[in-house]
């Protein structure tokens, strides 16, 4: 059953772009996801801002991804603020 502190563990997103997580911290949560439901490695079909994700995924956890599909998905970064926190949480 849900505790009092559901809310301080899961903390929701304020909207403020520097108060969002890493990329990599969402890439964490869909590899641990992945391993939580038995799932060796998957097929990850993404799509926008999915895809990124997808590919972020793929790059720190390959053992968990056996393919990617991405669509309309962004694979790079095109402001140099964004690249180079990528680079720190990498």
């Amino acid at each position: 059953m849900s505790g009092a502190n559901d809310a301080e563990k899961h903390p929701v997103w304020s909207g403020n772009l520097g108060d969002r997580p890493p990329i990599t911290t969402s890439a964490n949560d869909l590899a641990a996801l992945i391993t939580f439901l038995g799932i060796s490695s998957a097929v990850l079909a993404r799509m926008s801002q999915g895809g990124f994700l997808a590919v972020r995924c793929n790059l720190v956890h390959p053992e968990r991804v056996r393919a990617l599909i991405l669509i309309a998905a962004q694979t790079g970064t095109d402001d140099p603020h964004n690249a180079a926190r990528l680079q720190q949480d990498a």
